[in-house]
């Protein structure tokens, strides 16, 4: 009996059937940051099996992240967690600026991302971060 080659064999397993939960990325406030973002979280997505999940969770943090890059203009952090069939989207700042929703106007071309977060999410808000800053988060079914 090889040990090393079973052990091997079942760290392998484990790997495969014990996913985590909770994934991070840092971004920097560059026009990419966005399209980052997105493959982050569909990554998570698919990783965790909830492909059918992925466009709705692709846009609210891609508006989330727009938001940050244009008023914040600081590094953020990204991060997206599982629970059940539930994914957690939240993006981090150093801007203690709340985000706040717009209302629709269609003579307006943008403002209109706050929106979108809160109609494709279970529930979203905004909390202080303790080093002058803040983190907006959304909950979405998948």
């Amino acid at each position: 009996l090889n040990i090393r080659a079973s052990q091997a064999g079942c760290l392998s397993e484990l790997d495969r059937l014990v996913r985590p939960t909770s994934a991070r990325l840092r971004l920097d406030p560059v026009p990419t940051a966005s399209r980052s973002a997105r493959d982050f979280v569909s990554r998570a997505c698919l990783d965790w099996g909830f492909g059918h999940g992925i466009d709705a969770a692709c846009l609210v943090i891609s508006e989330v992240v727009s938001n940050v890059l244009q008023h914040a203009g600081t590094e953020m952090e990204v991060s997206v967690a599982r629970y059940k069939r539930r994914v957690r989207l939240a993006v981090r700042d150093h801007n203690s600026t709340f985000p706040h929703k717009l209302p629709l106007d269609i003579e307006r071309p943008n403002g209109r991302g706050l929106l979108l977060v809160e109609a494709f999410s279970r529930a979203w808000g905004t909390l202080p971060a303790n080093d002058r800053g803040k983190v907006t988060w959304a909950v979405l079914d998948v």
